[in-house]
């Protein structure tokens, strides 16, 4: 498991939101409790970190008449966004880097 978290880490995840993917991952329709349970971290935690991933598109929140649950979206969707996200931030960082390099030569 440890490596599995490195190597989403390595794609930008913390600690607690790679604990909270690879929780989800098992295709279980989980409420925040039983996240937190599976993933080792406080409930606290994973309301937050499942907010993020709902408003990118990384998870589902399906209200129910008592607690809302989390289930994961298809992985090659959520492969797909993180790919995305990735060359986003690339082309970002090489129009700054042009930009900056631009301006020290003027």
């Amino acid at each position: 498991m440890k490596d599995k978290i490195e190597k989403l880490e390595n794609l930008g995840f913390t600690v607690n939101e790679s604990k909270v993917f690879l929780t989800l991952m098992s295709g279980k329709v989980m409420t925040a409790t039983e996240i937190a349970d599976t993933a080792n971290i406080p409930r606290t935690s994973v309301y937050e970190i499942v907010k993020t991933f709902t408003e990118k598109g990384i998870c589902n929140e399906i209200e129910t008449p008592t607690k809302n649950k989390y289930e994961i979206i298809d992985p090659d969707v959520v492969k797909d966004k993180i790919e995305r996200e990735i060359k986003k931030s690339n082309v970002v960082r090489l129009e700054s880097l042009e930009n900056t390099f631009n301006e020290f030569k003027a």
